[in-house]
């Protein structure tokens, strides 16, 4: 209920101040931002059991790290890509996806985007929490987010529209699932987040070719067809994951790609 209460404020806010126009075209960004989401817990909804498990048996916080980090590891390659793709080419995907007169939508989606990008890779700890019965804190700190989004969202959304709706959520967003459930789930939850963000910061080395790459193409190329359009994506998906390949991913998660793609070379080979 209040995750549901935090997503929707913002439209009934629109609503209110600015027309069904304004809500409609904040609907677009708040449904590319609810995808990208989902997908984040789709990742992490595969490792319920084991986190049962784990809490059931003896419930080894050292272990529950563990997990916690190389879930998170995982997630962030594949959020991180998503971000940055939307960032790149998601001017020109909304707009043929909805139309030009939505061209807000994509700094809407990109500005809620950006607020979940830590939340999605800990999407984990959210059944870490319920294995535990402690998920109750969050309902708490969600309802308290609602109202502050609440709150700063009305003045923003009365000057700035959906752009400035989206700022209030951000605020809020930053404040409750970056700031406060991080130190929660140090100091309640006893994982630990020192070594978990110094995991991902291992990434650094592995983004700098992207967001080069990324900038280069967002200010320097022009996107006029769908055909430059997928050259474009493909050259930056190769370059990105290529670059995580060799400056970031370990031996697990070198594994954990190779494997699958051995096995499939293998059986069609057989064939």
């Amino acid at each position: 209920i209040t995750v549901n209460i935090n997503w929707n404020v913002d439209k009934y806010i629109l609503g209110r101040f600015w027309g069904t126009t304004a809500v409609a075209v904040y609907a677009v960004g708040a449904l590319l931002n609810f995808h990208y989401l989902n997908l984040s817990k789709t990742i992490s909804n595969v490792f319920i059991p084991r986190v049962n498990r784990l809490v059931a048996i003896d419930d080894n916080n050292s272990e529950l790290t563990n997990l916690f980090i190389r879930i998170g590891r995982i997630q962030f390659i594949v959020m991180f890509f998503i971000f940055i793709s939307f960032f790149t080419f998601g001017s020109y995907f909304v707009s043929l996806w909805a139309g030009k007169e939505y061209e807000d939508s994509y700094i809407i989606a990109l500005l809620l985007m950006s607020s979940v990008i830590v939340p999605s890779i800990q999407t984990i700890g959210i059944e870490i929490q319920k294995a535990k019965n402690i998920h109750k804190f969050r309902s708490t700190i969600y309802f308290l987010i609602a109202l502050a989004n609440l709150s700063i969202t009305i003045p923003l959304a009365q000057k700035y529209g959906g752009i400035g709706a989206a700022i209030g959520t951000v605020i809020a967003q930053i404040l409750g699932e970056c700031i406060i459930m991080n130190i929660f789930y140090h100091k309640k939850v006893r994982i630990n987040m020192i070594s978990f963000w110094k995991e991902i910061f291992h990434f650094s080395p592995s983004l700098f070719l992207p967001l080069i790459m990324s900038i280069a193409i967002k200010y320097y190329f022009t996107i006029n067809s769908v055909t430059s359009f997928i050259i474009l994506v493909s050259m930056f998906s190769l370059v990105y994951f290529v670059s995580f390949w060799i400056f970031g991913l370990n031996n697990f998660e070198k594994t954990l790609i190779s494997n699958p793609i051995m096995k499939f070379m293998h059986k069609n080979y057989k064939n």
